[in-house]
C-alpha cells in the first residue's frame, strides 16, 4: 500500500486437523519496522485462499479469485484502503487459484493462467476497472500454475515458468501483446 503497508487477504488454516479458510482482510503497517499484524472488520464476500491482488492505479486493492475446499472461486473484490470497505466486483469468466496478474500500460489488469483445482488453466482474463468488468482474450500456448509475470516497457506482458498439472516446472515462456490480444512464444529459460 502507499504507506508501505503489507496486504493479506482470504487464507488456509487447520482445525482439529481439518482445513478451513478464511475472509478476513490482514494489514501490517510498515513491515520494515516490524509492524504487527491488524485483522480488519472489513470481510471478503466469501472464504478463500490462494487468490491473487493486485494495487491498482486508483490505489484499491483487487482481489483476484482463489479457492475454498470445494474448488476454484470466480468472485472478485475490491478493498479501498482509505475507507477500509469491501465491495464485490466482477466475476471472473473462470474461476483460478494462483493465476498470475500483472497491470497493464492502460490500467487493466491480466489474469494468466492458475489452477482450476484439478489442472493447470492457459486461460487469459482481463479486468477493466472503468467497467468493474473481465473480458476472455486469447488463452496462452501453454497451461501454467503460478507462473511470473511482467510488463515490459514496450507494454507487451511476458509470462515465465510456473508449473504444469502434475506440478512439474516449465522453462518455457511466452509474450502477450495487448494491441492484437495474441499470445507468441519468447525463449525457453535454460
Amino acid at each position: 500500500l502507499d504507506d508501505d503497508s503489507i496486504f493479506a487477504a482470504g487464507g488456509k488454516y487447520y482445525k482439529d486437523g481439518k482445513p478451513d479458510t478464511l475472509d478476513s482482510i490482514e494489514i501490517c503497517p510498515r513491515v520494515l519496522d516490524e509492524g504487527e499484524w491488524k485483522i480488519l472488520s472489513s470481510k471478503l464476500g466469501s472464504y478463500v485462499y490462494s487468490a491473487s491482488a493486485i494495487r491498482l492505479n486508483n490505489g484499491k486493492i483487487l482481489v483476484i479469485g482463489g479457492r475454498d475446499n470445494l474448488g476454484g472461486k470466480q468472485d472478485c473484490y475490491i478493498y479501498d484502503p482509505v475507507s477500509g470497505e469491501v465491495s464485490a466486483t466482477g466475476s471472473l469468466k473462470f474461476g483460478a487459484s494462483s493465476c498470475s496478474v500483472a497491470m497493464m500500460n492502460d490500467g487493466k489488469v491480466i489474469c494468466a493462467g492458475g489452477t482450476d483445482d484439478h489442472n493447470a488453466m492457459a486461460t487469459t482474463q482481463i479486468y477493466d476497472p472503468a467497467t468493474g468488468q473481465w473480458s476472455e482474450a486469447e488463452n496462452m500456448k501453454q497451461a501454467r500454475i503460478g507462473a511470473n509475470i511482467a510488463t515490459l516497457n514496450d507494454g507487451k506482458i511476458i509470462v515465465v515458468g510456473g508449473m504444469n498439472s502434475e506440478g512439474a516446472p516449465l522453462s518455457s515462456a511466452e509474450i502477450f501483446d495487448p494491441s492484437t490480444g495474441k499470445w507468441s512464444d519468447a525463449s525457453n529459460m535454460n
